[in-house]
């Protein structure tokens, strides 16, 4: 969960309709007032989850060039001819250098 999902809410309560692509609709109250907003799944992003940034295209390890400064990165893994994703992060302070594929 970020700041930025929850500035970037929606005035109002969840739906099961809400988020798109496998998103999860969360819910926060600010005072008097109920905000909801997705928790998207890897690759996703968006107010309802709508913009795909990352797709697998083969296996290995990808820096996620839209969490990169909190050190967030993919790892794509192949499956029944297609490829799972995953969003990992490197310890607190370190940053995914895809030329190592190390945490650096």
């Amino acid at each position: 969960l970020t700041i930025f999902n929850i500035c970037k809410g929606v005035l109002g309560s969840c739906t099961s309709t809400f988020c798109l692509n496998g998103g999860i609709c969360r819910e926060r109250e600010f005072g008097n007032s109920r905000y909801k907003y997705c928790q998207c799944r890897p690759g996703w992003n968006g107010l309802q989850c709508d913009k795909q940034y990352f797709r697998c295209k083969s296996a290995g390890d990808f820096v996620d060039e839209y969490m990169k400064n909190q050190g967030k990165y993919f790892w794509c893994i192949p499956y029944n001819n297609e490829y799972l994703i995953k969003q990992l992060s490197c310890p607190n302070g370190l940053k995914f250098n895809s030329e190592e594929q190390l945490c650096l």
